[in-house]
């Protein structure tokens, strides 16, 4: 076999798995944050409570927060709360790569939305990767996290608890 036939076999290899990993991972429906309100995905759900997540795939603070972030979620399920992803970004690429990301994770029922337009980020004025807007449940920004924040450790997540409680 010549070196171009082994090219071109291995690229066809590749173009069928990224075919039906097309298909594995674009499952659900995009949801651009445009017209996202926090009284609506509270409303939407039995949630009371809503920390918006928005990062950026290219982002590596905001990548390695996503395990940690597993925590996060899990409080926020047990105290009538919930957990929502914004990526920064609408490219079919790095949305691929998003809900790879989530998988491999095993936050498979994590909902993420586009910020298309970067409406969201304009309206609550995020001049940083990764930011956490924490909304009560009247939608109301009670708090807003800029940074890189160790979830893992707990401190965080029960300052926003106290806040959304209290």
């Amino acid at each position: 076999m010549t070196k171009k036939k082994i090219i071109i076999f291995c690229l066809a290899i590749i173009a069928v798995f990224a075919v039906g990993a097309y298909g594995y991972l674009n499952r659900g429906v995009t949801v651009y944050a445009d017209e996202l309100q926090p009284k609506k995905i509270a409303s939407n759900s039995s949630c009371a409570n809503t920390c918006v997540f928005i990062w950026s795939i290219n982002c590596s603070a905001c990548v390695y927060s996503l395990p940690h972030l597993n925590i996060l979620q899990q409080h926020l399920a047990m105290n009538n709360g919930k957990l929502v992803f914004v990526l920064e970004e609408d490219n079919p690429v790095l949305r691929k790569m998003a809900r790879a990301y989530f998988i491999r994770l095993n936050m498979t029922n994590t909902k993420t939305y586009y910020d298309k337009k970067h409406a969201l980020q304009k309206r609550y004025k995020v001049n940083a990767y990764p930011t956490m807007l924490v909304f009560n449940n009247k939608g109301k920004l009670v708090k807003k996290i800029e940074g890189f924040v160790p979830w893992a450790q707990g401190e965080k997540v029960q300052e926003i608890l106290n806040l959304l409680n209290g």
